[in-house]
């Protein structure tokens, strides 16, 4: 069983040439980051590509010339409403530049993870996750294995469920690359927005994850994977972890109207 691309037209163009042009653009575009160390996670928009494409582009670059042999992506479900975490069951998933094997190194782990099962829910029609792989294929190319990861409520439980299985995965997979999937805030003025998203984004870049849980929980901000960031930079947390913004925009920078905007981010994860 393979998940079809079901976004491929819509969010992002459906030719594989027209697709492959468009990211190595918004790559090229892209400021060379000075990183250091290794790099263990990204957090990176969902929009069409006109929107958040470039915000995403700023995180992705930063993974040029590395390999790695899985990646497990956390995307939220827009669709589907399910009290679990969401793991791809099939054989992997495909857009138009190919297919992505789905690893089976973690099944044993998510046998025996609570809260985590092998399911089809949330994966059918959801953007968030299918947007990020084409960024992928046409950085790494194909050779990675992916774990596609669909987180269903976004609660307090499932958001430890989440980071436990995570960091599972990390200590089973030390090279394993997570990436958590999320806008920021939607549809205020772009005024409000840039306040809202402003206070989320100054929480991550002093790795404070209460604040974000209190952001999150209380509706201060909005970010609809902020489950899936929250978890990641649990998972992630040490001593030495560092994070680093790329980029900020609202979709009203590209259409113009400020009246009513989407919030988009991007960061790198780093251990030092």
């Amino acid at each position: 069983m393979i998940r079809q691309s079901s976004v491929a037209g819509q969010f992002y163009p459906g030719s594989p040439r027209e697709l492959t042009h468009m990211i190595r653009v918004f790559l090229e575009n892209a400021e060379n980051s000075d990183l250091k160390g290794k790099i263990s996670g990204l957090v990176v928009p969902h929009a069409g590509y006109i929107y958040s494409g470039q915000r995403a582009a700023e995180a992705y670059k930063s993974l040029s010339g590395k390999m790695f042999k899985n990646i497990l992506v956390i995307s939220p479900s827009h669709r589907e409403f399910f009290d679990f975490i969401s793991i791809y069951p099939g054989e992997g998933y495909e857009t138009p530049l190919g297919i992505l094997e789905r690893t089976e190194d973690f099944d044993k782990l998510i046998e025996s993870s609570p809260g985590c099962r092998f399911s089809e829910s949330g994966h059918g029609f959801e953007h968030a996750l299918e947007v990020q792989l084409p960024f992928l294929q046409v950085v790494l190319g194909d050779g990675f294995r992916l774990l596609p990861v669909v987180m269903g409520n976004q609660d307090e439980k499932n958001i430890e469920y989440l980071a436990h299985f995570l960091k599972a995965a990390k200590a089973q997979d030390p090279d394993l690359l997570i990436i958590a999937s999320s806008d920021l805030s939607h549809f205020h003025s772009s005024e409000t927005a840039r306040r809202m998203d402003g206070m989320w984004i100054n929480a991550m870049k002093k790795y404070d994850i209460e604040t974000l849980e209190n952001y999150f929980f209380s509706k201060t901000c909005e970010a609809c994977g902020g489950g899936g960031i929250i978890a990641l930079m649990k998972a992630l947390y040490s001593g030495n972890t560092q994070i680093r913004v790329t980029g900020y925009t609202h979709s009203g920078e590209i259409n113009r109207d400020d009246s009513s905007v989407v919030g988009y981010t991007s960061a790198v994860i780093t251990e030092v």
